[in-house]
């Protein structure tokens, strides 16, 4: 994934601290520094830092969560959470939304918004529709969408 970003520095040490990145490459055009590459080496994790200024569109995504990183249990999800805040991170509050996910979000330096979730193991599997109502999500089973991406499950 690679990420539009205002101020190189600062970005690469937020997201150094959520995802115990470290840098693995560094790209300079013309001798100046646009971009950083991250990684981290036991999940093989990777995030692409770019300057939003040389980016081809100068693409802004406050508020849009570009990525949802998926945990094993919700302890872990809470220990997530528990790093961000020992990080001064801003988020969101863990939203429980059973039998679908636990979530809650973070805000990087620009506001782009990572997720994070557990699914819960009551969860639907395969493929399932699901629509945001006023009073909660609400599953739907005929694809609005061409079925011809829809794989058997």
């Amino acid at each position: 994934m690679k990420l539009p970003v205002t101020d190189l520095s600062v970005s690469a040490a937020f997201y150094q601290a959520l995802l115990e990145l470290t840098p693995q490459f560094e790209f300079a055009e013309l001798g100046q520094l646009r971009g950083v590459q991250l990684i981290n080496r036991s999940n093989r994790v990777t995030i692409a830092l770019r300057l939003r200024d040389y980016c081809a569109s100068r693409p802004v995504l406050d508020g849009f969560d570009v990525v949802s990183f998926a945990v094993d249990s919700r302890d872990e999800l809470v220990g997530m959470a528990n790093r961000c805040d020992a990080h001064g991170l801003s988020r969101t509050e863990i939203v429980d939304t059973p039998p679908f996910v636990s979530i809650f979000d973070v805000h990087d330096p620009d506001g782009t918004v990572l997720r994070f979730a557990f699914d819960h193991p009551e969860a639907p599997s395969g493929w399932v529709g699901v629509d945001i109502a006023a009073d909660g999500p609400r599953l739907y089973q005929t694809p609005q969408l061409d079925r011809g991406w829809l794989t058997s499950s």
